[in-house]
């Protein structure tokens, strides 16, 4: 049985084909590395949020006098 030879042309052209996927690939990776980082920035900037809402719900109210206004500032007046 005879098999196939590969021609040089047909190499060159599966040589390029497999350099097009590799930077694919390579660009592929890059935008998942900056999406990651996108990712872990909101991940910081969410995790702030949060914090300065639980300070702001466990911090108490100051309180009120009858006529609206703080108790601080009618006790000092």
């Amino acid at each position: 049985m005879h098999q196939p030879t590969t021609s040089i042309q047909e190499s060159a052209a599966g040589a390029a084909d497999i350099a097009r996927r590799a930077q694919d690939l390579r660009d592929k990776a890059q935008q998942l590395a900056l999406d990651e980082l996108c990712i872990m920035n909101q991940a910081v900037g969410l995790n702030l949020l949060a914090k300065q809402l639980a300070d702001a719900t466990m911090r108490p109210a100051p309180a009120l006098a009858p006529t609206g206004l703080p108790l601080s500032f009618i006790l000092s007046n």
